[in-house]
C-alpha cells in the first residue's frame, strides 16, 4: 500500500526509484516485479550497488579500494566538480537502506536533492 491515509491507499507494483528518475536509461528495471518495499530494497542491492564504493567528494571519481582513494585524496590537482546524482547506490547506503520502510524514504536516500511528484507505482493492479 502506498498512502498513509487508509481511504486513499493504492495497491500497486512498485517502480525502481531509478526508473522513476529516468525511465529510458533504466528500462531493464521495468521487467522487475516489485510487490513491496522489501523487494525494492533487494533490487537496489542486486542491480544498483556500485562496485567502486569509495568516492572522492571533491571530484566525484570512484575507487575500488580505500588505498586508491586515499592516494588520490593526497593529490592537490584533484579538480572540484558540482554534485550530481549517481545511477548507483554506495556501500554506506546499503546499511542505511535496511532502516527505510517506505518507498519515499528510499527515494530520498538515493536522490537526496531531488523531489518526486508522482506515486511510486509502475501501474495499478486494478488496471
Amino acid at each position: 500500500m502506498v498512502s498513509a491515509n487508509p481511504e486513499t491507499q493504492i495497491e500497486c507494483l512498485f517502480a525502481c526509484p531509478f526508473v522513476k528518475k529516468d525511465p529510458l536509461r533504466h528500462r531493464p528495471c521495468l521487467s522487475r516485479i516489485l510487490r513491496d518495499v522489501r523487494a525494492v530494497r533487494q533490487h537496489l542491492r542486486r542491480q544498483h550497488k556500485d562496485e567502486k564504493p569509495f568516492l572522492c567528494l571533491k571530484c566525484k571519481e570512484k575507487f575500488e579500494s580505500y588505498s586508491e582513494h586515499f592516494q588520490h585524496s593526497q593529490n592537490v590537482d584533484c579538480a572540484s566538480k558540482p554534485f550530481e546524482s549517481f545511477d548507483t547506490i554506495f556501500k554506506h547506503q546499503i546499511s542505511e537502506m535496511n532502516k527505510r520502510s517506505d518507498w519515499f524514504q528510499l527515494w530520498d536516500m538515493v536522490f537526496q536533492h531531488l523531489k518526486i511528484d508522482s506515486y511510486p507505482c509502475l501501474q495499478s493492479r486494478d488496471e
